[in-house]
């Protein structure tokens, strides 16, 4: 029996995000509870997972991908030749038990239909974590169907839930309420969680006890979601001991001192003007979509801080001066708010905090243009997340801020642009925007026939006409790197050019994925995990990165026990 939260609480009815989900799914473990948990998602969507003395028996989800057909590919119990014919017999036989009809029409043997049943109700129970608004009921009498001698420890549907199907926002928020310090239990019963070699050693760091910063530190080769997970399934179901003290990071700098009190609270301060010290010579000091003079730089800098409130104006003006930063072209570490030396750990406080502030469930009802606005501001913060957290990129991006301007000759355009510094008639604007545009929709269509020359043509007019228009530069280095012989030569420049339409555009999502491509073609299989699961994270329907997550997930595992 699973050791963790009161048995004494009562079990009905309840909201997903109460508590950690996790904590909630564990709960009905350790009360040997019997009965049928109706997750109801605010879109109106079923989820359900029935227990009988605490074990899950059966579990059933709304969505395609937890199909019995979809399933047994993933799992390679049959081949993608034959889903369609799978599908097509389990439709046509509605009345029958479904992994029966597809251990038939593969001729799976028992023991490969026994572990296609089982994770078919690991995944669709750990499919419950994907809902991030609702309300659940736990009580009701059986409604589905269960085999005999079937049954799953809820312990691996938490660890599958929370490292596929947990959004980043909530994850982080939750791992927030669940303490700061970590240490694995001695007598802890691992077996029943799914762990592998890749997740041994974390387990190995939590003996001794550590934070989600230390095991970031530690373990630069393992995914940092992979730790949250596992520390999130260990603490839910009993088997860490928490030291809820916060840790505190060395502080080197007042700056810091500030950064790490204010990120504590979760809360943004109203914007103040903080002083920069004067850099010694002039240097880049802004990334991702301009530089600033040392002038500019000896100047005042606005600092994103601002504490939410409740009425819909105030959040309004929280988002309005975080995009006015990114409109800005402000560098990572200012959009973060933290110092270029700032360590590992100050930089993850500081993001959860952000992405606390962030999430939808935090905002007020709001009007469509303000919620895109908010959510293009934490695609922002993700980004900047994602590069300061790598030792190596943010070497590398740190780098880049320092190495002086150099001023590009003014281009003219075909079209008869207007030379630089006078206005161009409003008409002749209009028009440049829609030649763009025409120009842009010709160039995905020779990419997607990969007619790289005459998509680079393409792209280059609409960004000449269009010079703004960091979709249209995205896709041009995009469109470049798959022309270029020697891609790790123009990688640097396209990272950049991509970084620039994820922090500006109104799709950053769009950039994010190309730019995951890029780093999977680069053979940086983490990095590009990190670019696709942010993708997932803006656009859940996102099958490409779905996919792209698929195929990856098995080479990081391979390469990580290669490296051991």
């Amino acid at each position: 029996m699973l050791a963790g939260p009161d048995p004494a609480r009562e079990i009905g009815d309840g909201r997903v995000g109460d508590e950690p989900w996790g904590k909630t799914l564990a709960s009905f473990a350790l009360r040997r509870s019997s009965g049928e948990l109706v997750v109801t998602a605010d879109d109106g969507k079923q989820y359900r997972i029935a227990f009988t003395d605490g074990v899950v028996v059966a579990a059933s989800s709304p969505l395609a991908a937890d199909s019995v057909a979809r399933i047994a590919l993933t799992s390679h119990l049959v081949s993608s030749t034959q889903v369609a014919a799978i599908s097509k017999r389990v439709t046509a036989a509605s009345d029958r038990d479904e992994i029966e009809v597809v251990a038939e029409t593969a001729r799976l043997s028992v023991e490969h239909a026994v572990r296609l049943r089982k994770r078919v109700i690991t995944q669709r129970a750990a499919r419950t974590f994907s809902v991030d608004r609702g309300g659940y009921r736990f009580g009701d009498p059986l409604s589905l169907p269960v085999i005999s001698g079937i049954d799953v420890d809820i312990r691996a549907a938490i660890y599958l839930g929370v490292h596929l199907n947990l959004s980043e926002s909530r994850l982080a928020e939750d791992i927030r309420k669940l303490g700061s310090r970590f240490t694995l239990d001695a007598n802890a019963d691992l077996s029943r969680f799914g762990f592998t070699d890749v997740e041994e050693p974390i387990i190995e760091s939590l003996r001794a006890g550590a934070s989600i910063p230390e095991l970031d530190a530690r373990h630069r080769d393992i995914v940092p979601r992979t730790a949250q997970a596992i520390v999130y399934a260990l603490v839910s179901c009993g088997a860490c001991t928490v030291t809820t003290a916060a840790v505190e990071a060395p502080v080197r700098t007042s700056s810091i001192t500030e950064l790490e009190s204010r990120v504590k609270t979760t809360t943004w301060k109203a914007p103040l003007a903080r002083e920069v010290s004067t850099p010694r010579e002039p240097t880049r000091t802004t990334g991702l979509g301009g530089a600033r003079t040392k002038a500019q730089s000896e100047a005042p800098v606005v600092s994103r801080t601002i504490t939410p409130r409740r009425n819909a104006f105030a959040v309004r003006e929280t988002i309005a001066q975080g995009l006015a930063l990114v409109d800005a072209g402000a560098d990572h570490f200012t959009l973060l708010g933290v110092s270029a030396d700032a360590p590992l750990d100050v930089i993850r406080s500081a993001y959860v905090g952000l992405a606390c502030q962030l999430h939808r469930d935090k905002l007020p009802l709001l009007d469509e243009e303000t919620a895109h606005a908010a959510h293009r501001l934490f695609a922002s913060v993700n980004a900047s997340f994602g590069i300061l957290c790598d030792p190596a990129r943010r070497a590398e991006y740190a780098a880049s801020l320092l190495q002086p301007r150099v001023a590009e000759p003014a281009r003219t355009v075909r079209t008869g642009r207007a030379p630089a510094g006078s206005e161009a008639p409003a008409d002749r604007r209009i028009d440049n925007a829609v030649l763009a545009d025409e120009a842009f929709r010709r160039g995905l269509l020779a990419l997607k026939r990969e007619d790289l020359p005459s998509a680079i043509e393409e792209l280059m007019r609409a960004t000449e006409l269009s010079p703004h228009a960091v979709d249209h530069a995205a896709m041009l280095a995009w469109a470049r790197f798959c022309a270029a012989s020697d891609k790790r030569a123009v990688a640097s420049e396209v990272r950049k050019v991509l970084q620039t339409a994820i922090l500006k555009s109104p799709k950053p999502m769009t950039a994010q994925f190309y730019l995951g491509r890029v780093e999977r073609i680069l053979g940086r299989v983490h990095e590009a995990l990190h670019h696709f699961r942010e993708v997932l994270e803006i656009e859940p329907g996102h099958v490409d990165a779905a996919t792209e997550i698929r195929m990856l997930e098995p080479r990081a595992a391979n390469d990580r026990r290669a490296r051991r």
